[in-house]
């Protein structure tokens, strides 16, 4: 399998409710993206839920399932509440830090 991989990517958006839903919108097209290349094969999970191509060892992304985004009211409240583990915090991070 080669190619280029499916991405999301929200490092442009802000912290507003339709910035949220540009969020979302994104997660969803990255979902269905994800399965298809899942659906097409060559491709196993590691021990951390990322989906890794069996061939070269890329990391292609991580399990929608797994890791779901959450919209900055539910990040606050999760976060606030000490349900958000550190790993989807720093991912959160990641996905929304300007490079």
């Amino acid at each position: 399998m080669t190619g280029k991989w499916p991405s999301f990517v929200t490092k442009d958006l802000g912290d507003t409710q339709a910035d949220d839903a540009e969020m979302m919108r994104r997660w969803q097209e990255y979902d269905r993206q994800i399965k298809k290349v899942i659906l097409a094969g060559g491709v196993h999970q590691d021990a951390d839920g990322w989906w890794v191509e069996n061939a070269t060892g890329e990391l292609v992304g991580p399990d929608p399932e797994m890791e779901r985004p959450l919209p900055t009211e539910e990040l606050a409240s999760a976060n606030l509440r000490g349900r958000l583990s550190a790993k989807a915090l720093s991912w959160r991070i990641s996905m929304t830090a300007t490079t």
